[in-house]
């Protein structure tokens, strides 16, 4: 039998998780993004991205944080977030600048409930729309940086390219005791967004050879977003 929990009724409040998300984090991550000295990598990020719109950006669970970033344009974008508690907290911090979409991009096995399907299919009439959609390749709470596949079927039913995107800041602190060793990035920095080699999902490749391709461009992007900002 399980326990029940020892956090007061209020913490899990639909008002005070908004209050929280919007007035604090959003507040928060809205001054950084302001103070910020960011820097596209490759210079031509941004023309390379509107290029291809629409797409998905695809980030790992560290970068939640530096949402912001990544999207040149969030009149033309929307970040699928997922319906928990802690997700309504971040859709709220992000819709200071941008819109969401609640889903997830989990497998049926890992699905939130119903809003798995709902939201794969709101992703897919997005980008069928003309606007681009941002999400995170890992699920919570699995660790070890693994690439979700209903990511991928996504990618593969959309047609759409997939741009793997990192970020990282001069001034940052990163969580190592949660289970994606978050960035939180601090105002006043030099950040920058670096961004991989775009690829389609189709027929040439199969899920598994996708789900690698796309880890390893994740990983190369971030371990180089970090370095850059390295502070000498």
């Amino acid at each position: 039998m399980k326990g029940k929990s020892s956090a007061p009724k209020w913490y899990d409040a639909p008002w005070f998780r908004n209050f929280v998300g919007r007035h604090i984090l959003g507040a928060y991550v809205d001054f950084g993004m302001r103070t910020a000295k960011v820097e596209f990598h490759p210079p031509d990020y941004v023309a390379r991205v509107e290029a291809d719109y629409p797409v998905l950006f695809v980030i790992w669970h560290a970068n939640m944080v530096a949402i912001g970033y990544p999207v040149p344009d969030y009149d033309r974008a929307r970040a699928l977030v997922s319906p928990h508690a802690d997700g309504r907290m971040g859709a709220a911090a992000i819709e200071r600048w941008g819109k969401v979409i609640y889903g997830t991009g989990a497998t049926d096995r890992q699905r939130e409930g119903t809003r798995g399907v709902a939201g794969s299919l709101e992703v897919l009439k997005t980008l069928e729309s003309g606007i681009s959609v941002l999400m995170t390749a890992d699920v919570p709470p699995i660790r070890g940086r693994k690439v979700s596949r209903g990511l991928i079927r996504l990618a593969r039913l959309s047609g759409r390219p997939i741009v793997p995107v990192a970020v990282a800041s001069s001034n940052r602190s990163i969580l190592t005791k949660i289970w994606d060793e978050m960035q939180v990035n601090h105002p006043f920095s030099r950040v920058a967004v670096v961004g991989g080699d775009h690829f389609v999902v189709d027929d040439s490749i199969s899920d598994d050879d996708a789900q690698a391709l796309l880890k390893q461009r994740l990983d190369e992007v971030y371990a180089r977003a970090l370095k850059i900002t390295e502070k000498r």
